[in-house]
């Protein structure tokens, strides 16, 4: 089985990613591309997915504003795919011959299944059925994401640390992740499952997360085209709730947070 994995928690990676060399963490991946791949991905993608005002981050000498965008804007308007390539031996041929939407480079660079129902070569994150709220992950591909694709806060991500790229890109995101899970831990998750499964039933199931969800994180604003939202952010949660990958991701994410953003995460 090949090294690199990907999925949402590998992005989470790419996003903060996090253990301290010489820990007692097992989870540290020493990988000479990681930092590559991740640079390319953030500089060379859709440029609307981060902050356009204010003063701005650099990598690389390019300029990079706070990420405001979510996972699809990690795995499909970056430049993830294009970064794999040029970094890992995997087949491309998915990538030139089939729509952009299309994940499968990412099931060939992990070398595994990306879900364990539906179809693994599914166009993106859409033709959901109302009676199919989301794919569900893998939760092997999010165990071996946490062990081999986390680089330490003091690894380089092109000419910046780790660290510096959470602290100027990808807080938000995360700090979203978390304020979501939260929430919903707080105030009845399966009641709120419940009623976002009847939701879509009978109405688009963005706008209810919308609806419901986005006062409630109104500090991290309302959907512009490409903003990630503290509905969308619910959304996810609840969907890994059906889906049985919910413990998994959460695990990944308070590793990430323990490390990166520890003051916040325990305030």
């Amino acid at each position: 089985m090949k090294r690199y994995l990907l999925l949402s928690t590998a992005l989470l990676t790419l996003v903060a990613c996090a253990t301290i060399k010489g820990s007692e963490s097992d989870h540290f991946a020493e990988d000479p591309h990681l930092g590559d791949t991740y640079a390319f991905a953030i500089t060379d993608g859709y440029e609307y997915m981060f902050e356009q005002s204010g003063d701005k981050f650099s990598i690389n000498d390019r300029r990079v504003g706070l990420f405001t965008g979510g996972f699809q804007g990690l795995f499909l308007y970056s430049s993830l795919k294009e970064a794999i390539h040029k970094n890992y031996d995997v087949d491309d041929s998915d990538y030139k011959n089939h729509s952009y939407y299309n994940l499968r480079p990412y099931a060939r660079w992990a070398d595994m299944d990306l879900f364990v129902t539906g179809e693994q070569d599914y166009q993106g994150f859409r033709n959901l059925g109302n009676d199919q709220v989301g794919h569900r992950y893998n939760p092997e591909l999010i165990k071996w994401a946490m062990n081999n694709m986390i680089p330490a806060p003091d690894d380089m991500i092109g000419d910046r640390t780790a660290q510096e790229v959470y602290d100027n890109v990808m807080y938000r995101f995360m700090r979203l992740m978390v304020e979501s899970y939260r929430y919903l831990q707080e105030n009845d998750l399966e009641a709120s499952t419940g009623d976002y499964l009847s939701s879509v039933k009978t109405m688009d199931g963005m706008d209810y997360l919308m609806e419901r969800y986005d006062p409630v994180f109104s500090d991290y604003g309302t959907w512009d085209g490409t903003r990630f939202t503290g509905g969308m952010a619910a959304g996810f949660w609840m969907r890994r709730h059906v889906g049985g990958s919910m413990d998994e991701f959460w695990t990944a994410i308070e590793m990430i947070m323990n490390v990166y953003d520890k003051e916040w995460f325990n305030s």
